[in-house]
């Protein structure tokens, strides 16, 4: 049962579409028309909620409620073009896979109406992607090892600061390094 439904549980349609996506069973439509942008605004209610994705128009209304960020974030895209949204939430390096996959078997109830794009949309493109061959969405835990060393190293050097502070300027140097190991814990907690 997905997690994201509001009341903990899915419809039984979202159930039952999250089954056909594991199976890897659905039904397409062989042949799809193609909208236009004014009757895709026209499908943006939550029983009657399409959205387009790189130029493919799905039908999301059953499924919404299955969505794990939760079916708001379905219906506030209702019968608008999600392409770059999808895009920036679902990258390669997080969920996209999942989504891609998902996305294979929501219902495809029609296609877009070729249009041009605007100069931002393909420079956001261009600008997603170089960073994405560039690596810049990659991982690099030595950050996180080094961290945790500064972060043990605040630890320690508190717990040696109290035990041997004779003077209160030396209670007073624990307390601020103790405070300063709070504060860097902030990184962990975020």
């Amino acid at each position: 049962m997905p997690p994201c439904a509001p009341d903990g549980g899915a419809t039984k349609a979202g159930e039952r579409m999250v089954a056909d996506v594991a199976r890897g069973s659905t039904r397409k439509d062989s042949k799809l028309k193609t909208i236009t942008h004014e009757e895709l605004l026209r499908h943006n209610k939550p029983d009657d909620n399409w959205i387009c994705i790189d130029d493919k128009v799905y039908d999301v209304s059953k499924w919404a409620a299955s969505h794990p960020g939760g079916e708001h974030l379905m219906h506030n895209a209702a019968g608008t073009d999600a392409s770059a949204v999808f895009h920036a939430f679902h990258t390669k390096h997080g969920s996209g896979d999942r989504a891609h996959n998902i996305l294979r078997y929501l219902p495809h109830v029609a296609n877009m109406e070729q249009r041009t794009k605007s100069k931002l949309e393909t420079a956001f493109h261009e600008l997603r992607e170089r960073l994405d061959s560039d690596g810049l969405y990659d991982t690099d835990f030595r950050y996180y090892h080094l961290m945790a060393l500064w972060l043990a190293s605040l630890l320690l050097s508190t717990v040696y600061l109290v035990l041997t502070a004779e003077t209160k300027l030396g209670a007073i140097g624990a307390a601020f390094v103790f405070g300063l190991f709070l504060q860097q814990c902030a990184f962990v907690g975020h």
